[in-house]
């Protein structure tokens, strides 16, 4: 059974919002702890620790957002296409993780618009 666009698209945005926060949220706790340890010398101001929360989880985010782009139509693919990817997996992650990076925005756009558009 098929996915219909708009399901895919709540889907994906809640997905991606839901990595980001909760990868967000992770890194902050992260961070404020080890950075509070009484053995810590140059501990982290507060700024700091939001600053490097809210920018680390766009790491995962890019890698996610470039393979939902970039694989959403994998029937496409040809058997070569589809071996290369296999065999050149470390090159492949960094290059859909970079696409990813360029991808965030417009993809949470394009799916955002899907949603809000009745059909």
């Amino acid at each position: 059974m098929a996915m219909n666009n708009k399901r895919y698209a709540k889907i994906y945005v809640l997905s991606m919002l839901g990595l980001y926060f909760i990868g967000a949220l992770i890194i902050f706790l992260l961070t404020f702890f080890i950075s509070k340890r009484n053995d810590v010398n140059n501990a982290l101001e507060i700024n700091q620790i939001i600053v490097i929360s809210l920018l680390l989880p766009l790491v995962p985010c890019a890698s996610y957002a470039g393979f939902c782009t970039a694989f959403g139509r994998i029937k496409e693919f040809g058997k070569f296409w589809k071996i290369a990817i296999c065999i050149f997996f470390p090159i492949t992650l960094f290059a859909i993780t970079l696409y990813g990076l360029f991808m965030i925005i417009p993809s949470m756009i394009k799916q955002s618009l899907i949603i809000m558009n009745d059909e």
